[in-house]
């Protein structure tokens, strides 16, 4: 029996009607007409599901549609046939991964879950969403590809710029080829410490007829204030100054003295 059909007007007598041989068998096919695809930047190892509308050419759709309990097509509900690789050429001898059987959720539409295998060496996923009906007509989708992304390494010194160096003794710059320049310390960089310099003391000394016995200079280094600067302490600058005077003095007396005589 292929099909049993009645309806209930109280017009009309009762019909039934029977399938029978002169009924050509089933060869059409179900259909998918939409579809839901992955997007390219899945993550490879994850969980996803697809939605699709599939049937069999009729309405309402039910799940016995897909289900035949001979050989090996028991459940033809939508699903995902998948492979790991570049898909071979012919699809039907080389068959791929299949998934679990689609969940209906309501007029022809279904939800389809599955995982991603992140399988070692292999850097392709290649899917199709297929349907088989009760008579065992087949129909797929499009062969899908995405290329498993590849992961992005961050080279520190890309062109060899990087260097490493001892700022106490070298100045490193570049040019942006990758080229160095190594300067080796500035002066102003070597100096040592600033020191103070101080005037030598001029000591004079005189006999009892005024004259100048001697002039020497001694370099004298003198005592330091407490707030490090270089004065001394023990003598006022006025002092110098008198001491000069008097030395001027002193020559010009016995300038004087040399000319009377």
């Amino acid at each position: 029996l292929d099909m049993a059909m009645s309806q209930n007007e109280n017009a009309d007598e009762k019909k039934v009607l029977l399938g029978t041989a002169e009924l050509a068998p089933d060869t059409a096919a179900p259909r998918l007409p939409n579809y839901e695809k992955l997007a390219n930047d899945i993550t490879f190892g994850q969980s996803y599901s697809l939605r699709v509308r599939s049937h069999d050419n009729k309405s309402p759709v039910m799940p016995h549609d897909f289900q035949r309990k001979e050989n090996e097509f028991k459940d033809g509900r939508p699903y995902l046939e998948s492979w790991n690789t570049e898909p071979p050429a012919d699809l039907e001898a080389n068959p791929g991964t299949l998934s679990a059987p689609g969940v209906w959720y309501g007029e022809a539409l279904w939800k389809i879950s599955f995982t991603v295998p992140d399988v070692p060496g292999s850097d392709r996923f290649a899917y199709r969403i297929c349907a088989i009906d009760a008579a065992h007509n087949k129909a797929c989708t499009a062969i899908e590809t995405i290329d498993k992304p590849v992961e992005e390494t961050t080279d520190a010194c890309p062109t060899g710029e990087c260097t490493t160096t001892d700022p106490t003794t070298t100045t490193e710059t570049t040019d942006g080829t990758g080229d160095s320049d190594s300067k080796g310390p500035t002066e102003s960089e070597t100096a040592d410490a600033p020191t103070t310099a101080f005037p030598p003391d001029l000591t004079t000394t005189t006999d009892t007829t005024g004259n100048v016995e001697a002039a020497t200079f001694t370099d004298t280094l003198g005592e330091l204030d407490d707030d490090g600067c270089g004065c001394n302490t023990n003598r006022s600058p006025v002092q110098g100054l008198l001491g000069s005077l008097a030395l001027l003095g002193l020559l010009g007396l016995r300038s004087r003295r040399n000319r009377r005589a």
